[in-house]
């Protein structure tokens, strides 16, 4: 029958059509069929969906067509089923060919319906209606099954995530994020993840370990100090119980405690202060158990500025709670209204313990308990204050403000679907040129009251005096700047047209087009006092009326052009879209602050978070790679392989190496300081518009009357006025 098909419409090139044939090869193939024991079972995709009915003895086709078929309509029986295959020479229960299969549907089928048999996406054989049959059957792995064509629903890709779908989605964030990095735009991940327990809880994952050292020092060749510890005392969040190492092995003691306790996941270890003294002891024997032992490493060491920002051994991390507030310990102490506070100890006493009387090392045990306890009691109230508000634990941080970057992306992230892109090296340097400090300017040397020498006689009450300074700050400076707008998505760079373009609208407009970071050059109004753009020269930042050039935000630029400024752009970037980045953040933390009770432990948090945030906007990118040494050919390697090196010796007599490498650049910009350009320049608006309404002839070239006015002192977020300016 198929051999047929293949043969009709075929011409040969005989007269009469037909062709010689002198070899016909005729391969034999085993007939498709199909039978099994299978039990029901269903699957989808977006065309089709097969349903495998359950049967057996081989009668999956006989299930399939149960339907179709009158006598098999009611039940379906092994006896019923081996008779219909007697019929076709078919033994009893063994597997139904394709033909057979269609001659048995073609005689016991009842009406018109059709059926067409299915396999690896071809149709192996047909019966019935020309047009489409009622019943299709897929022949897969020796099975029938009863296959359904759906209406296939043309699918959609977001643009922003990269997802398929039909009807509606919702972006996922980090979706969105990583689709834009696959794009080459790089932008910040929200790596905020909660935490299910606080870890000051005893349990059985996490251990917290508060410590605190005293050494005694001694004065080395060139004067250098070298600090041994005598004794280390500690609590933990298992038993909570005070324990201390005395003798100068204390830290090696504590350490191998440490190592025993390598079950747990992890083991936050925190010293206040810890980065610049505790911490270094910490390190600094971890390195010589490894000379000897070489099995306990130092996995991770990151310093900057002489601080120990990160150090870990195995499951053990370093931890110091200072990074997150303010103050000494003492202070902490007292403002938190913490129960333990901090002792006194008169280290002129001893300070060598074997040689310390007795009573004088209970005191010292006494001292160190205290400030071991107060340690805990502080950190506690701190992080329970951030679990009970963000279901984060405040020990997965470095420091306050890299706690309060990572809050702020992820409240971003669940407020908008707009990404936060990360600048290029290109652009980071570019971009860091327009990062100014706050105006810190002296207008005069000397204040003297008119009514001073009245006052001394007493001819003057001092309600009466009316001729005096006033020192007024700008409460909340920073959080109040990042309320205001800015740039979000990729900048755009200026072209040569662009360029024309933007310095035909400044001087129609009197503002830039466009939110952007730009490079200009400028001609100051003589008839102020001071300028409004600062410049950089010999390392020092001037608010002269030099006419110069520079890198500049939009905000420092408006405000220069608001003061009668002239300028023309160079180069730059600009933004097409704006949003408030900052203030749903903002506003969630005034909220808290509003509700919290000056001096507890959530007034001190909020406060933190709002003013920390803006210093992360502008961090620079971290190069330094940090590294022990201990022989010279070491030196010699790094020093071939990235230049110049610093080195700083060890007690151990190791060095600790620093180097940078500039091919990480791209990597290591993590934070968009084009925000942190935009923080500043709106704080230096909101300084200035308060050095015009506090100057009457701010901007007038009556000079004498214009520094009369003047403020007497300004920095950052303060300014030192005559009272009489203060109703102005």
């Amino acid at each position: 029958m198929n051999v047929n098909k293949y043969a009709d419409g075929f011409f040969g090139q005989n007269e009469d059509y037909s062709e010689d044939i002198d070899r016909l090869e005729l391969y034999i193939i085993k007939a498709l069929s199909g039978g099994c024991s299978r039990r029901e079972l269903k699957c989808n995709d977006a065309s089709i969906r097969v349903v495998h009915p359950k049967a057996s003895n081989n009668n999956c086709f006989f299930k399939c067509i149960q339907q179709y078929v009158p006598q098999l309509r009611k039940l379906i029986t092994k006896s019923a089923c081996n008779k219909i295959r007697n019929e076709f020479c078919i033994e009893n229960d063994c597997l139904i060919d394709v033909q057979s299969a269609l001659k048995i549907f073609e005689k016991y089928h009842e009406g018109g319906d059709g059926i067409k048999i299915w396999s690896e996406g071809v149709i192996v054989g047909e019966f019935g209606a020309k047009e489409e049959p009622n019943l299709h059957l897929l022949l897969k792995d020796q099975h029938y099954s009863i296959l359904t064509f759906k209406e296939v629903k043309v699918q959609q890709c977001c643009k922003d995530c990269g997802r398929k779908f039909i009807n509606y989605h919702s972006c996922n964030t980090n979706m969105v994020v990583f689709r834009n990095i696959k794009m080459g735009k790089r932008c910040i991940m929200n790596t905020l993840k909660v935490d299910e327990i606080n870890f000051d809880e005893p349990n059985e994952n996490v251990v917290v370990v508060c410590y605190d050292i005293e050494t005694h020092t001694k004065i080395c060749v060139g004067n250098s100090k070298i600090h041994t510890p005598y004794i280390l005392g500690y609590v933990d969040n298992i038993d909570h119980k005070f324990k201390y190492f005395a003798g100068e092995d204390c830290m090696e003691r504590f350490i191998r405690y440490l190592l025993s306790l390598k079950e747990k996941t992890k083991i936050y270890l925190n010293a206040f202060n810890g980065s610049k003294l505790d911490d270094y002891e910490f390190v600094k024997q971890l390195n010589k158990m490894y000379e000897k032992e070489n099995d306990v490493k130092l996995d991770n060491l990151l310093l900057n500025n002489g601080a120990i920002l990160k150090a870990t051994v195995g499951n053990i991390e370093c931890f110091d709670i200072s990074k997150h507030i303010t103050g000494t310990l003492r202070q902490c102490l007292e403002d938190l209204g913490c129960e333990v506070q901090k002792g006194d100890f008169d280290y002129s006493l001893g300070d060598d313990w074997e040689k310390m009387l007795p009573q004088h090392q209970e005191d010292c045990i006494e001292y160190l308990k205290n400030d071991v306890l107060g340690l805990m009691e502080l950190t506690q109230k701190l992080n329970q204050i951030c679990f009970e508000t963000f279901k984060i634990n405040l020990y997965k941080y470095l420091s306050k403000s890299q706690f309060t970057f990572a809050v702020w992306v992820d409240r971003w992230y669940k407020e908008s679907k707009e990404p936060i892109y990360l600048q290029s090296p290109e652009e980071e340097k570019f971009f860091r040129e327009s990062i100014y400090g706050g105006r810190a300017y002296k207008y005069k040397h000397s204040f003297i009251s008119s009514q001073r020498d009245a006052f001394n006689k007493k001819e003057l009450n001092f309600e009466e005096i009316d001729d005096y300074l006033i020192d007024a700050d700008v409460n909340s400076l920073y959080p109040a700047a990042m309320k205001e707008d800015f740039p979000v998505d990729t900048p755009t760079t200026l072209d040569e047209d662009s360029i024309v373009e933007f310095n035909n609208l400044i001087l129609k407009n009197g503002k830039c087009p466009k939110v952007g970071i730009y490079r200009i050059s400028y001609t100051t109004n003589k008839n102020l006092i001071d300028g409004i753009l600062p410049r950089r020269e010999n390392g020092k930042l001037l608010w002269d009326l030099k006419d110069s050039s520079g890198v500049y935000n939009s905000i420092d630029i408006d405000n220069a052009i608001e003061c009668s400024y002239q300028v023309k752009i160079i180069e730059g970037f600009y933004w097409e879209k704006t949003e408030k980045v900052f203030r749903g953040y903002i506003d969630f933390l005034y909220e808290f602050k509003k509700k919290a009770k000056k001096g507890t432990a959530l007034y001190t948090l909020t406060k933190l978070m709002m003013n920390g945030l803006y210093g992360k906007t502008i961090q620079r990118p971290i190069l330094d790679e940090n590294v022990i040494i201990r022989l010279h050919s070491e030196f010699i390697k790094y020093h071939l392989a990235y230049g110049g090196v610093t080195m700083k010796p060890l007690s151990d007599g190791s060095y600790f190496l620093t180097y940078q490498d500039e091919d990480k650049l791209e990597t290591k910009i993590t934070k968009p300081s084009y925000l942190g350009s935009f923080i500043l320049g709106y704080s230096r608006r909101i300084m200035l518009n308060y050095l015009k309404q506090t100057n009457p002839y701010f901007d007038s070239p009556d000079l004498k009357n214009q520094l009369e006015n003047s403020p007497y002192y300004t920095d950052t977020d303060s300014i030192q006025i005559h009272r009489r300016n203060l109703k102005n």
